[in-house]
C-alpha cells in the first residue's frame, strides 16, 4: 500500500464518525417506525413495536460503524436472521431506501444551509441550555442559549455559498458528554466577494446527551495557521493593543 493510501480518512472517517452516524441513525429510524408504507406489511409492524426505538437505534449505530471500518463491534443478529421472515416486497424495500436518501439528504443540506445564510438546520442540534458556549472562528464568545443562537445566525449571514469536507481527528465520550475534534475543508463565498475563497478550519465540539440525543453545548472553530513561536504572537498582541 502506498503512503498517499494510507494517508487517506477511512469511510468510518469520512462519515464523520460515531456522533455523525448516530445523527443520522437516529433520524433514520424515526422515519422507519412511522412509515404507513413499511407497517402495512403485519410482520414489519410487529418487528418495528417488538423493541424500544432507542436500543434499535443504538444497534444500527453500532452495525454501521462496524461495517464502515469504525471501533464499534455488532453485537445484533445478523441481517438474514433479522429479515427472512418479514417477507419484505420491493416496493417496501424501495420505501425504505427513500426514508435512507431523505434522512442523508437532511444531514448534507445543514452545513450547505449554514453556508448559504441559514443557520436554523444546524442551530437543531445545539442544546439550548443557559450553560451553552461558542469561539467563533470569527473571534469573541458567546454563553448561554440566548447569546449563542444570534450568534450562529450572525456567522451564517456572513456566507453566501460553499461547501466542505470533515476530516476527523479524534472523538471520545464518558457517560453523558462527548467530544469530537476534526479539520473542516471547503470551499466558500462570502459576503462582499464574488470568488470563492479555501478555508480550513479546525473544530472541537463537546456533546452533551439530553433526553437520549447528543447535543452541541461548546464549539470552538478558527482557521487553522502554521506554528508561530511565541515571542511573534505577543509582539502581535502588543502592535493591536497599541493600535486600540
Amino acid at each position: 500500500m502506498s503512503a498517499q493510501q494510507q494517508s487517506q480518512p477511512t469511510l468510518y472517517e469520512r462519515l464523520g464518525g460515531v456522533y455523525s452516524i448516530a445523527t443520522v441513525v437516529d433520524d433514520l429510524i424515526d422515519r422507519v417506525m412511522t412509515d404507513a408504507r413499511l407497517n402495512a406489511n403485519p410482520a414489519v409492524n410487529e418487528a418495528h413495536h417488538k423493541v424500544p426505538p432507542p436500543g434499535f437505534k443504538y444497534l444500527v449505530t453500532e452495525m454501521v460503524g462496524w461495517a464502515a471500518g469504525g471501533p464499534q463491534k455488532y453485537t445484533g443478529r445478523s441481517m438474514v436472521d433479522t429479515h427472512q421472515h418479514l417477507n419484505i416486497t420491493p416496493g417496501e424495500w424501495d420505501a425504505f431506501m427513500d426514508d435512507f436518501q431523505q434522512t442523508l439528504q437532511q444531514e448534507r443540506t445543514a452545513n450547505k444551509h449554514f453556508l448559504a445564510g441559514d443557520a436554523a438546520p444546524v442551530k437543531a442540534t445545539w442544546s439550548h441550555a443557559g450553560d451553552v458556549t461558542i469561539c467563533g472562528g470569527f473571534g469573541a464568545y458567546e454563553k448561554g442559549w440566548e447569546q449563542v443562537s444570534p450568534r450562529l445566525d450572525w456567522a451564517a449571514a456572513r456566507y453566501l455559498e460553499g461547501d466542505t469536507t470533515i476530516e476527523m481527528l479524534a472523538m471520545g465520550a464518558s457517560g453523558d458528554l462527548a467530544y469530537a475534534v476534526w479539520l473542516d475543508r471547503g470551499q466558500v463565498r462570502v459576503a462582499g466577494r464574488d470568488e470563492f475563497s479555501p478555508m480550513v478550519l479546525r473544530i472541537t465540539q463537546i456533546y452533551r446527551r439530553e433526553e437520549g440525543m447528543w447535543k452541541v453545548i461548546h464549539r470552538h472553530g478558527d482557521p487553522i495557521t502554521d506554528k508561530t513561536e511565541v515571542s511573534a504572537i505577543l509582539q502581535q498582541e502588543g502592535s493591536r493593543e497599541k493600535r486600540l
